[in-house]
């Protein structure tokens, strides 16, 4: 069972392109991790 799918992501950054195209499920039970260099603007939501 998907707890969580994301299609056709794009993230823009003052007109630049920075994700396009992404897709992908989470499914129940597994564990997901976010990885990039510092500084790299991921974020943490609660």
């Amino acid at each position: 069972m998907s707890i969580l799918e994301v299609k056709n992501l794009k993230v823009l950054y003052s007109n630049h392109v920075a994700i396009e195209n992404i897709n992908f499920k989470i499914e129940s039970g597994e564990y997901v991790c976010l990885m990039g260099e510092n500084g790299s603007r991921k974020k943490y939501i609660n």
